[in-house]
This record gives structure tokens, C-alpha cells and sequence, in this order.
């Protein structure tokens, strides 16, 4: 009986180092060569790519199950229809280690948030004329990234889209690092050299502010944004910039994001574009030294506590197409004493007023009349300087 233990102990012995040396065998390396030759092109299949019909009638599309492929070509169209988005990703990236070269078609618009996460071994890529969209963390961790084109076209830049990308190349100026193409190498202004500045202008070949680069800079006094250059102020752009006296927010700008402003506790003046059309909670919290503002035609809906701690704020015009007031947009806005509203008396009682307005409520309401009117009433107009004054 022993001598049969020990036999069967002994041909096991003998078969695990069999098992352990199949365990780690080389696998598949995708077409890399062992012996350290130059690595062979594997491009991906087209049928391991994701489309998405969109509500416009183009498709959208996305990786789907990478593999052992190192070059990715997106096609320009999918069955007979263009592609004009690269779809957000999973975030199940770890299959995306190998990819090396990533071709995008010049139909693509937009590349959302995701997209390209954690293709760590990527080096390059050109983002083509046509794109005007970069999401939310597009290209994050992707750390062997040293060169990429942003296009002149681009119009936003999401949070993080080139966080973790320790090796990538801006170009520069004196004062500023970017991030552009071959033509234009400021397309996208990135980060400032340093935030102890007291006067800054946007160059004019910049389109789009990526990320907060002037975010608490508490010495920043005046800033020129030309016109045509971005379409959105971004989130908390200019918060904690103490020092900001004035602005004047250029034509073509759509959007104030969230907290833009919060915090510019000097600021006494700030000019909106018609063009606007959308103001974000919490925008201009605590600019305690604004005493008047105008808002645009252009808006319909103030955001919640979009001027919340305005606390020297006298005056706001209030334009006709306005149907909501957010809660708490004029909270803590205890000067505020007059209201110039661009319609007519009847149309203000279908305005939604928030929560927590009561400032705002209780201040004095005139209405707009061009001319000097001959009936009885509160009535106000703009004088020669284009300022808001009763009749």
C-alpha cells in the first residue's frame, strides 16, 4: 500500500511543473514579435466596432472588444449613413492597453466622454477639422500620449479630457500653454505659466479654454476675450479671481457655467451678450461689489442661486422673455431695491419666482415703455448711455 501512495505521489510530483510552464506560457501577443523584432499592424476588425443610430439620422460609434488589436480605424460611414460620433465609452478599458494608432474620420463631430480611456500605449493622434467636441475625460490615462492636433473647428473641451497624460507636448507662449495643430498651435488655451497675473488677453487664433486655467487667480485685475472665440464661459472659469474688476463677456458666447464667476468679490461691472441664452446655478455667487446688472433677451430661465450673495446688487433688468426665476437667485441680495422687467404688468404675473427671492419679490417693479407713457404707473427705459432709468 505504501509503495502505491508513493508512486502516485511521484508521477504528480512529475506533472506539476508540466502545469505551472503551461500557466505561463507566452500567449498571443497580438502579432508582437518574441524575439524583439518590430512589432507587426493588427488592426482591429470592423465588426468588433458598436453603432448607434442617433436622433439626427447619423450613426455613432464606439470600440467594442479590443483584443490583441494595436490600430484603430474608425470608419466615415455605416451602411450607406455617415459616422459623426465616437459614443462614449464603457469605462471597462483594460482591453485597450495594446492600441497604439487611432485613425479618425473627417465626418466625426464629436467624441464624448471616455472615448479613449486608458489607451496607455497610444503616442499620438490628430483629431480632425470638423470635430467640435472633446468629452469628459476622452483621452484620461492615456500616459504615453505626447502629441495630439486639436483641430480649429473645436468649440468645447470636457473636464479631465487629457488628465493623467504626463508626457504631453503644449505649445506655448509667453504667458500661456496650448494645445492646437500644425497651422494654429493655440487653438485651445490650457494653462497659465503662472496665476500671478494682473492682466491677461486671449489671443484671437485661441478657440476654446480648456479646462480652469484662471481659477483663483486672486491677482488677475482685467481680462479680454476676443469675440468669436468660445461659445461657453466654463465652470468656475474665473472663481476666487478676487481682484477682477470688470468684463465684458464677448458676442458669440452662449452659456455661463456653474460658479464662472463665484467669488470675484471686486467685480463691479460685467457686460452679457445678446447671444446669451443660458446662465448657471451659483454663476456669480458672492460678487458682492456688482450694483447693477442687465440680463440679455436671450434668456428664459435664471438659474438657481445664479447671483446668491450679491450683497451690493441695487438693480437688474429682468427682460420680457424671462419665464422662471431659479430658487435662491437673488438670495442674500439685501440692496437690491429696484426691478426693471421689459414687459407689461400682466405678463410678469406668469413669471415663476423660486424660493428664498424675497429681496427680489419685495423690490420695486417698473415696466418698459420706449416712449415717456401718459397713463399713471412705474415705467422706465434706457437713458442716452444705455443705462435703466424711471420715467
Amino acid at each position: 500500500m505504501k509503495k502505491r501512495i508513493f508512486a502516485f505521489l511521484l508521477a504528480f510530483a512529475m506533472l506539476v511543473p508540466t502545469l505551472v510552464s503551461c500557466d505561463m506560457s507566452p500567449k498571443d501577443d497580438g502579432g508582437k514579435d518574441t524575439q524583439g523584432t518590430q512589432e507587426k499592424e493588427n488592426i482591429l476588425p470592423v465588426e468588433n466596432l458598436e453603432y448607434r443610430l442617433l436622433t439626427d439620422g447619423t450613426y455613432g460609434v464606439r470600440l467594442g472588444e479590443v483584443g490583441d488589436s494595436n490600430k484603430i480605424v474608425f470608419p466615415s460611414s455605416h451602411e450607406g449613413v455617415p459616422v459623426t460620433r465616437i459614443v462614449a465609452g464603457t469605462r471597462t478599458s483594460s482591453d485597450r492597453t495594446n492600441i497604439k494608432e487611432i485613425i479618425i474620420p473627417d465626418t466625426i463631430v464629436q467624441i464624448d466622454n471616455y472615448a479613449f480611456e486608458k489607451c496607455t500605449a497610444l503616442t499620438e493622434i490628430v483629431i480632425p477639422e470638423g470635430v467640435e467636441s472633446i468629452g469628459v475625460c476622452a483621452f484620461y490615462d492615456c500616459r504615453s500620449l505626447t502629441k495630439i492636433s486639436i483641430p480649429d473647428s473645436i468649440k468645447h473641451i470636457g473636464e479631465d479630457a487629457f488628465d493623467k497624460c504626463p508626457n504631453l507636448v503644449y505649445n506655448e507662449d509667453d504667458s500661456a500653454y496650448y494645445l492646437g495643430n500644425a497651422n494654429n498651435p493655440y487653438a485651445a488655451l490650457a494653462s497659465l505659466k503662472s496665476t500671478d497675473i494682473t492682466t491677461f488677453s486671449i489671443r484671437s487664433e485661441t478657440k476654446v479654454i480648456y479646462g480652469t486655467p484662471f481659477y483663483n487667480c486672486s491677482s488677475l485685475e482685467n481680462i479680454t476675450i476676443p469675440e468669436g472665440i468660445v461659445t461657453k464661459i466654463e465652470d468656475e472659469a474665473f472663481r476666487g479671481c478676487a481682484s477682477l474688476k470688470s468684463i465684458v463677456i464677448p458676442e458669440g458666447v452662449k452659456s455661463i457655467g456653474d460658479s464662472a464667476f463665484a467669488g470675484c468679490t471686486s467685480l463691479t461691472s460685467v457686460v452679457l451678450p445678446d447671444s446669451l441664452t443660458g446662465i448657471g446655478t451659483f454663476a456669480f455667487d458672492g460678487c458682492a461689489s456688482l450694483t447693477c446688472v442687465v440680463i440679455p433677451d436671450g434668456i428664459a430661465s435664471i438659474g438657481t442661486a445664479a447671483f446668491i450673495n450679491c450683497s451690493g446688487l441695487k438693480s437688474v433688468v429682468i427682460p420680457a422673455g424671462v419665464m422662471s426665476i431659479g430658487d435662491s437667485a437673488f438670495r442674500n441680495c439685501n440692496q437690491l431695491k429696484t426691478v426693471y422687467y421689459g414687459g407689461t404688468a400682466s405678463a410678469w404675473t406668469i413669471v415663476s419666482i423660486g424660493f428664498y427671492n424675497e429681496k427680489f419679490s419685495a423690490a420695486s417693479r417698473y415696466y418698459y415703455s420706449e416712449t415717456k407713457p401718459s397713463k399713471t404707473g412705474k415705467y422706465w427705459h434706457y437713458d442716452g448711455n444705455g443705462d435703466p432709468v424711471a420715467w
